[in-house]
């Protein structure tokens, strides 16, 4: 992977406390695309869904999942960012499971094929070509503000590939730098919070993401910035399963509710 990113004629930065992770300032730019445009390209025409509508709706049309929707909170907690999520070259009856931390069946609703959003489906290829990688899944996330973040946390490993050769990539979007953090849970020291500026590509090798920590800190005064993050999954589930698997967590949803319902009717 380094000596393909110095082959483009970048200089790579390593990131503290990792063995094989850094940071490539300028990628996006050298592959002829502009990160504030392609931010725009992302949001441009996007069906918005928040609280508790449908997920499925439209499923050629890609869907931006607010961080109040029920389907992505933690815990019941809402999320102070929002996200898309894409499968690329995928078989048709397939879809890819991404263990993200309070994963909810109903979240694989809102996947769709990179071929909805045709210039993603490119980027892709054209990053697996010059990359050498097998990213099959994108999560786009949008942080609207300073307020938005993600704390620290090491990527799910459940269903990420743990080969040697497939890194888990960050693309940086939008017209803003926001700061990322590396963390060590050993020493407990931050071993590095700076700003990523638009267009950097941030590569984290999968012995380094259960190594150290990662984040995107609150951030006073921050504007709007975006990201893809890339992986390739290696668990594929048919559509069938995942759909009776959905309505099978809806039921245990809709008694959890009328059981609450119920105890609060008792207590009247």
């Amino acid at each position: 992977m380094l000596k393909r990113v110095i082959d483009l004629g970048l200089l790579p930065v390593p990131l503290p406390g990792t063995a094989d992770s850094f940071v490539v300032p300028g990628f996006l730019q050298a592959l002829g695309r502009d990160p504030a445009e392609f931010e725009r390209y992302m949001l441009d025409g996007v069906r918005t869904v928040g609280r508790d509508e449908d997920l499925a709706l439209q499923p050629d049309h890609p869907v931006h999942v607010m961080g109040s929707h029920v389907a992505l909170g933690y815990r019941g907690n809402e999320i102070s960012r929002s996200k898309q999520w894409f499968e690329h070259d995928v078989a048709e009856g397939t879809t890819l499971r991404y263990y993200y931390t309070g994963h909810q069946w109903r979240i694989c609703a809102a996947q769709r094929s990179s071929k909805t959003r045709p210039r993603l489906a490119a980027l892709i290829d054209q990053m697996n070509k010059a990359l050498g990688q097998k990213t099959n899944h994108v999560i786009f996330t949008l942080y609207r503000d300073g307020k938005d973040s993600i704390g620290l946390h090491h990527d799910k490993v459940r269903s990420i590939s743990q080969e040697a050769t497939d890194y888990i990539l960050v693309v940086k979007l939008g017209e803003n730098a926001r700061r990322f953090s590396i963390y060590d849970p050993v020493s407990q020291q931050m071993l590095w919070n700076e700003p990523v500026e638009p267009g950097s590509l941030v590569v984290m090798s999968p012995a380094d993401n259960q190594l150290v920590k990662h984040g995107v800190p609150e951030e006073l005064g921050a504007g709007q910035s975006s990201s893809f993050v890339m992986r390739n999954i290696t668990e594929k589930l048919s559509t069938q399963e995942v759909e009776k698997n959905v309505r099978r967590s809806d039921r245990a949803r809709d008694e959890r509710r009328a059981k609450k319902m119920r105890k609060e009717e008792e207590k009247l």
